[in-house]
């Protein structure tokens, strides 16, 4: 059922701080993007980061510094995921939305 991740957000507390270790220690790249949004770019992966403050829109229900959000691409059509996740008792907490 998941093709592949997406992407990864990172939410931090000390958004300088975790530039620095992702780009000075890890090599990663920033890419800003949209109107005040930022990325870390590694080959053909990225980590969106949210600092203090930015409201995301669609995040998960508690974001906290140091937590992370895994967004995951599907291998079929989004209705037979639903199905599928209501076949399992897991509820969908937003949406789903369009993008």
């Amino acid at each position: 059922m998941i093709k592949s991740v997406d992407h990864i957000v990172l939410t931090t507390g000390d958004l300088h701080r975790c530039l620095d270790f992702y780009t000075r220690v890890l090599g990663m790249t920033i890419e800003h993007y949209g109107k005040d949004r930022i990325a870390l770019r590694f080959g053909d992966h990225k980590f969106n980061v949210h600092p203090p403050g930015f409201d995301a829109g669609i995040k998960a229900r508690t974001p906290t510094p140091g937590s992370l959000d895994l967004c995951f691409l599907a291998d079929r059509p989004l209705d037979e995921v639903i199905a599928h996740l209501k076949r399992e008792r897991v509820p969908i907490e937003e949406g789903p939305v369009v993008r």
